[in-house]
């Protein structure tokens, strides 16, 4: 699986669990955007070199990439 397709992913998931939970609009955006600067975070330490492997941990489910 390919970084992009990994965040999506992890986007993907958080907004179903927002419609899941009935949050609001509001809710679910601010809830969506601090998954994409998590993901991003993580994108950025794994470009840096830190760590070796780029793992998402996204709300109900653990990508790993190599």
């Amino acid at each position: 699986m390919e970084v992009t397709e990994a965040l999506a992913s992890c986007l993907l998931v958080t907004g179903q669990q927002c419609e899941m939970n009935q949050m609001n609009d509001l809710d679910s955006q601010q809830a969506i955007l601090k998954e994409f600067q998590r993901c991003m975070h993580q994108i950025v330490q794994s470009a840096l070199g830190r760590p070796r492997k780029c793992i998402f941990f996204c709300n109900s489910a653990v990508m790993i990439l190599l």
